[in-house]
């Protein structure tokens, strides 16, 4: 199975999607992290054959379901995938993410970022072409020399324009496993060259951290990093970060949240208490079931780190790929912090998934809404941003070049936005749609 292209409001459709970049490694059991939203609970069905799995599914959607009452009963027979059953039964309206997938996948997923792959992720520009947009400089496709930028011409003899579908994606690829070669045939930036690069497919470790700086501004000390996702590992990456800004003086903070779909909410409020450590104790974020289970409302609040930073301003730049978690943060720190947006409009899920255990299943169903200390989230439609800027494939995350990181640079100097600037290679948008499991890979889920 590839997953991959990062776009968190395209994830909604049914099929298997397969991209090279990011796979999963099929690990051997174990269990979810525990996350923020407590939510309803229930036991893993008695009957593990396939109609015993759809009834639970059917039953979850019709009572745990943030949208239960809106659920039309479809007959499960003639179902041969639960997952294609649950994607039926959504609320079509407003849910583009309840999912159902392999339990030890999510497990490997939510817990350290483990999966079989190349260690890259790829998005088409606007000019159509296709670029790897990150590459992991310890994965198999920056140990084969891929970089940001490169342009990508074939897999395995297999000319791009002549892939149309996902499932045409899937057949150049081929397999995916440990130790399989795949031969991407690239031109990098300002050379007309065509190389061969031969990607030997390992278990990867997602970076949660990818890019980092420190960088004087006026009278402020401004720290930047990417934040590729919010799952476990997070955690001890952030509180690293924080420790360096506090260390070198930092006093405003640029959060890169381009690629990040989302992940647990635990480490999203974790980023949200270092951003604000004045306020911990405070409300960080609400949560509302639906009407059956509504004393479970809750609220989670913000924790006390003697590494947090009392920014002066938060700028969080995002395009829509930006999701879910990452959406909150910006949405929750707002009673606390001045927090500004650079870039592209977010994806729009201010709905959140508890995950319940079914045999060998992860079903994942939208179960709550959030908000922040003060307001019910209603983007749908995404949080648009204070700036509109482009994300410049040909130029390093985190360069002075970029013009994502330029735009805050000139909102902070004079809360004005940057004359455009001509972008070679503009991210457009993904390879192709992606199905729900593949933007959980993304770390696009909760």
């Amino acid at each position: 199975m590839h997953p991959y292209v990062r776009e968190a409001h395209r994830c909604g459709r049914t099929g298997r999607s397969r991209l090279l970049g990011l796979t999963l490694l099929v690990g051997c059991g174990g269990s979810l992290p525990l996350d923020d939203a407590p939510g309803p609970k229930r036991t893993e069905p008695r009957d593990c054959s396939l109609s015993g799995r759809m009834a639970y599914i059917q039953d979850l959607m019709t009572h745990e379901y943030l949208w239960a009452e809106q659920v039309e009963p479809i007959s499960p027979l003639g179902y041969t995938d639960p997952a294609a059953y649950l994607v039926d039964l959504r609320y079509e309206s407003l849910d583009r993410w309840s999912y159902a997938r392999d339990l030890s996948e999510a497990s490997d997923w939510f817990s350290s970022g483990a999966y079989v792959g190349g260690g890259y992720a790829l998005k088409r520009d606007g000019a159509d072409q296709v670029r790897f947009s990150l590459v992991y400089p310890e994965g198999p496709a920056g140990d084969a020399g891929l970089s940001r930028g490169d342009r990508l011409l074939a897999i395995n003899g297999q000319a791009i324009e002549s892939l149309t579908t996902a499932e045409a994606w899937s057949a150049a690829f081929g397999p995916v496993e440990a130790g399989a070669v795949v031969a991407l045939d690239v031109r990098s930036p300002d050379s007309d060259a065509i190389w061969t690069a031969e990607v030997v497919l390992a278990e990867v470790t997602a970076p949660p951290i990818l890019s980092k700086r420190i960088f004087s501004l006026g009278d402020r000390t401004v720290g930047y990093f990417m934040l590729t996702t919010f799952i476990e590992t997070a955690h001890d990456a952030l509180d690293t970060v924080f420790r360096d800004f506090k260390a070198g003086g930092v006093d405003t903070v640029v959060v890169d949240l381009r690629y990040n779909g989302g992940g647990l909410l635990a480490v999203g409020r974790h980023l949200a208490s270092l951003l604000a450590p004045d306020h911990a104790g405070d409300v960080y974020q609400r949560y509302w079931y639906n009407e059956s289970f509504a004393e479970l409302n809750t609220a989670t609040h913000l924790d006390a780190y003697d590494h947090g930073i009392a920014a002066r301003d938060v700028v969080m730049l995002t395009t829509g790929a930006t999701a879910s978690a990452s959406e909150i943060v910006m949405h929750a720190l707002e009673p606390y912090r001045t927090v500004s947006r650079m870039g592209a409009t977010t994806a729009g899920k201010p709905v959140g998934m508890n995950h319940y255990e079914a045999c060998d299943l992860l079903v994942a169903p939208i179960t709550f809404q959030m908000g922040s200390r003060d307001t019910r989230a209603t983007y749908f439609d995404g949080l648009t941003p204070d700036c509109a800027a482009s994300d410049d494939l040909l130029v390093p995350l985190g360069d002075d070049r970029d013009p994502m990181l330029a735009a805050s640079v000139a909102w902070l100097e004079s809360r004005t936005c940057p004359e455009p600037v001509p972008v070679r290679s503009a991210a457009y948008g993904p390879v192709y749609a992606l199905n729900a499991w593949s933007q959980v890979r993304a770390g696009g889920i909760r």
